[in-house]
C-alpha cells in the first residue's frame, strides 16, 4: 500500500487512483463492478421502502464520487447493467 501524501487532497488521490485503475483491464473491470454495485445509472427509489431507497442513495453517492473524479475515464462512458 502506498504511503499517503498529506499535501495532496483526498479528491486528488481518488482521481489519481482511478486513473491508474482505468489503465489496466482488471482495474476497468473492478470499477465497472463497483459502479454496478452502487446502482450507477439506476433509480434508487423503492416504492413503499424509504429505508431501502435511502440505502440505495448512499450507494449511489460512491458512484457519483468515482464518476466526478474521472470524466475522461472509460468507466464513465459506459453504464453498467444489472446482473
Amino acid at each position: 500500500m502506498a504511503k499517503l501524501d498529506k499535501g495532496q487532497s483526498r479528491a486528488s488521490r481518488i482521481h489519481r487512483n482511478i486513473e491508474v485503475l482505468n489503465k489496466i483491464p482488471e482495474g476497468q473491470e473492478f470499477l465497472q463492478d463497483l459502479l454496478a454495485y452502487c446502482r450507477h445509472g439506476q433509480s434508487p427509489f423503492v416504492p413503499g421502502s424509504p429505508d431501502v431507497t435511502n440505502f440505495n442513495l448512499g450507494k449511489q453517492d460512491v458512484a457519483l464520487l468515482i464518476t466526478r473524479q474521472c470524466d475522461s475515464c472509460l468507466i464513465t462512458q459506459r453504464i453498467p447493467t444489472n446482473d
